[in-house]
């Protein structure tokens, strides 16, 4: 291959891998909001749901006699959601 067209071809090279840079920077923004929504929704879940559901679990086997139905219901209630979570898309 004359020099001409080795120049040519490292040239081409390096623009396709400019382009493959930026396109990875994109990406990799986009990638950092969809984390970010996955954080929130978790933490509307922990917080929103799951927490008040525990609370009462403990609340119920503090009080004397202790409500273990209540108690029980409330963490089924939590793996519930667990179970529900993992399912979604």
């Amino acid at each position: 291959m004359p020099d001409r067209e080795l120049h040519k071809e490292v040239e081409n090279l390096r623009i396709r891998v400019s382009e493959l840079e930026n396109q990875m920077f994109v990406d990799n923004q986009h990638n950092g909001h969809d984390l970010s929504r996955v954080i929130a929704e978790h933490n509307v879940l922990l917080m929103g749901r799951v927490f008040p559901l525990l609370s009462d679990a403990i609340d119920a086997l503090e009080i004397f006699p202790a409500e273990k139905g209540i108690a029980l219901r409330r963490l089924r209630a939590v793996l519930s959601l667990i179970s529900d979570t993992s399912k979604a898309p």
